[in-house]
């Protein structure tokens, strides 16, 4: 279309985006994968990121967790390719309530989803083609049909398309949301009710 039309390269994004479904035939057939770990609540990030600053804003996230009175309750697994220093301040910080993960294949990523409670979306931005970004793997979260944690800004797409479809929960990305957020997902681990948050969904993915 930029071809024919003068500047629209500049006017527009294209996102090429969805799940595979050979993909998940092969993840579908390993039953026994399920959340394993002596944290309550398991919660997952799956692509790249910088912990020091862009959009993504996973900064804000750590510093709410670290300074959480839940924070021993909580594994958070980074999954995707950091600089190594960066692992080493937050290892420091946050000790066995954090883990590194480094770049696994997507189908690896995909048993990483279904071994986790919580997956989180997190993208803070205020230029208008950001409201559009549905970051890292959306669309394979929703398949793993894992209650999603989405932080940024209210009128951000995914954020919407959580709430509309009762896909998890939204929290602003701040420190008291975000920490408000965590409470409500530790505490409904801890009574059995997680998938409440999920379980009136209108999407059913096969």
């Amino acid at each position: 279309l930029s071809n024919h039309f003068n500047g629209l390269e500049y006017k527009s994004s294209e996102l090429l985006n969805a799940y595979s479904i050979q993909n998940w035939a092969g993840i579908d057939s390993k039953s026994n994968l399920s959340v394993n770990s002596s944290h309550a609540l398991v919660i997952s990030y799956c692509g790249g990121y910088n912990l020091q600053n862009g959009p993504l804003n996973l900064q804000t996230v750590l510093n709410a967790i670290h300074t959480s009175s839940l924070k021993n309750d909580v594994l958070l697994r980074l999954i995707g390719p950091i600089p190594h220093q960066q692992i080493a301040v937050w290892k420091e910080k946050m000790g066995e309530s954090i883990d590194f993960i480094d770049t696994v294949s997507h189908q690896k990523s995909l048993e990483y989803m279904l071994e986790s409670d919580v997956l989180l979306v997190s993208y803070l931005s205020n230029e208008d083609k950001a409201k559009y970004m549905l970051t890292t793997k959306f669309f394979d979260y929703i398949r793993a049909k894992r209650v999603i944690w989405g932080i940024g800004n209210e009128n951000m797409n995914f954020m919407e398309m959580i709430r509309e479809f009762n896909l998890g929960l939204c929290s602003s990305a701040d420190n008291q949301s975000i920490t408000a957020g965590l409470k409500q997902l530790v505490q409904l681990k801890q009574n059995d009710r997680l998938e409440e948050l999920r379980i009136s969904s209108q999407i059913d993915l096969k």
